[in-house]
């Protein structure tokens, strides 16, 4: 991620990128962990915010549908904003690296089968920056988990992982209605 100073000073400086690993339970960088997060529970869905604190500063995690949206940089108190950490471009998330630069290719395999065999070419879409990341955000995406209802079943997604601009889903389709069906696939994101 890229920190945006303003005015006030604070613990980093402008234009520093780190490499930060959030969720809603701990925020992690520059190898230290900080937890036992305080929720805002006055942002919306589909935002939320957590409040992590150090002995330098306050800094709360914003995230968007799951996925790390910003982290805003305060002092102890939150009286004093210092500056906000966002999405170096193309490391995916939102705030400063909403911006696509990847192509994505989508391929589904269902039972074993690839469907359409060359896949789905999307252009200008940001990679996620981590696991966590395009799991949440695709775990949260209402279009992908409504799969099973829209069929008249359920959907199991049964491993999430992401690894060298690759994300691998697979989930199951349980089909109840108007047959009973059993459905494995897989859904692979390549991002290039």
């Amino acid at each position: 991620m890229t920190y945006f100073g303003g005015p006030n000073g604070g613990p980093h400086t402008d234009a520093q990128e780190l490499c930060i690993a959030a969720s809603t339970t701990s925020l992690a960088f520059s190898g230290k962990t900080l937890s036992s997060p305080t929720q805002n529970t006055v942002v919306q869905a589909p935002y939320s915010a957590y409040a992590f604190t150090d002995t330098a500063a306050r800094y709360e995690v914003i995230f968007n549908a799951g996925a790390l949206y910003e982290i805003n940089v305060s002092s102890l108190d939150g009286n004093t904003f210092y500056g906000q950490f966002t999405p170096t471009a193309g490391s995916g998330g939102g705030g400063g690296g909403g911006a696509g630069t990847s192509t994505l290719t989508v391929a589904v395999s269902i039972n074993g089968v690839a469907s359409p065999a060359a896949g789905v070419v999307i252009q200008n879409v940001p990679a996620p920056g981590s696991q966590t990341e395009f799991c949440n955000a695709l775990q949260n995406d209402t279009t992908f988990t409504n799969i099973g209802t829209a069929a008249g079943g359920s959907l199991t997604i049964n491993s999430c992982t992401y690894a060298n601009n690759t994300g691998t889903i697979s989930a199951t389709l349980n089909i109840t209605t108007p047959i009973a069906l059993t459905v494995p696939y897989t859904v692979t994101y390549t991002y290039n």
